[in-house]
């Protein structure tokens, strides 16, 4: 402690030579710790190097495939009908029989049709007012067809080109005979005498060929004469025939001279309900008769077979359609 005492310069000269050893030292330590952390880093590689990745192709592939054809939305469909896409499905409220009251979606295969026999997803699906309580007689698109039509014809009742065959709605309504009777009395000159032999008031009627003669409700016209005899006899006997035309349907009927022959007066009324303009909903027809079905004028129909049970129709055109006409069903 004296020597310090006596000797402190020199004393804090040598302390503060050791301080700077002492630095010395940790500055050369660091100095090669930085070196060998630098050079560690060195070895790594590049922040934006890609690192090496393992990837499944087929996904890739997959993916790729999604992008090119992107999905789409998917029709609602009940069965083989697509429901509306912007129309909401109506749930009905239905009281069971204990009296609670439950929702049922109609579109379920378990539920019962609100409108039978149409199905209730058959009617959504075309766009109809599934709650309309009056839905199968209403024409939607204006067709002359109610609903129930274009469900029995299997046509789309929101379309006006799409509807069953016109004279689907063609019904036999009844049948009428009226009895009576024709006779060919004689001839003078050119005239030709006719009676209605079940009508003792009827006046007989003489007539040219040519003229039209009112026997019953018809009017007939004269159209032809042969005149032809019987030499089988002993005597000459005159079977001269004399033909009438009915002027309503065409139809003709051959009288035999002095013979009784039944008139053509069996006809059959017609009912027809299309509900549409132009339409003729009653009119009567005989065999052979044609006729027309609004608005297909240009399309003929004949009666082929008239008897008191039934009608046989033919549509005519390059393939003949035969129909069998019914009574409506009430």
């Amino acid at each position: 402690m004296a020597w310090i005492k006596l000797n402190y310069d020199r004393f804090l000269l040598a302390v503060f030579a050791l301080v700077l050893l002492v630095c010395a030292g940790l500055l050369i330590n660091s100095a090669r710790g930085y070196s060998e952390g630098f050079s560690s880093l060195q070895n790594q590689p590049a922040p934006n190097a890609k690192p090496e990745v393992t990837v499944d192709k087929k996904d890739i592939d997959d993916k790729l495939d999604k992008l090119a054809t992107p999905d789409l939305w998917k029709p609602r469909m009940l069965g083989k009908n697509q429901l509306p896409l912007v129309k909401s499905v109506p749930y009905i409220a239905k009281v069971n029989a204990d009296g609670t009251k439950i929702l049922v979606n109609p579109l379920e295969e378990s539920a019962e049709p609100l409108h039978p026999p149409v199905t209730n997803d058959w009617i959504m699906s075309h766009g109809l007012d599934l709650l309309a309580s009056n839905i199968l007689e209403q024409d939607t698109d204006g067709d002359g067809f109610s609903t129930l039509d274009e469900w029995n014809g299997k046509t789309d009742p929101s379309n006006k080109d799409s509807h069953p065959p016109y004279w689907s709605k063609l019904y036999l309504k009844r049948f009428v005979r009226v009895p009576f009777h024709l006779r060919f009395e004689s001839k003078n000159n050119d005239q030709f005498f006719i009676n209605e032999t079940d009508n003792d008031e009827a006046p007989t009627q003489r007539k040219k060929l040519g003229e039209t003669v009112k026997l019953g409700k018809f009017t007939f016209k004269l159209t032809a004469y042969k005149e032809k005899y019987d030499t089988s006899h002993n005597f000459k006997k005159d079977i001269s025939e004399l033909t009438l035309t009915n002027v309503e349907t065409g139809q003709m009927v051959v009288l035999p001279k002095g013979e009784d022959v039944d008139s053509p007066t069996t006809y059959a009324v017609l009912n027809y309900v299309w509900n549409g303009p132009g339409a003729k909903p009653e009119f009567a027809v005989q065999r052979d008769q044609e006729f027309t079905l609004a608005p297909e004028n240009d399309v003929k129909y004949k009666v082929v077979e008239l008897s008191d049970t039934d009608v046989k129709v033919v549509r005519m055109g390059e393939k003949k359609e035969e129909l069998h006409l019914r009574f409506q069903s009430k």
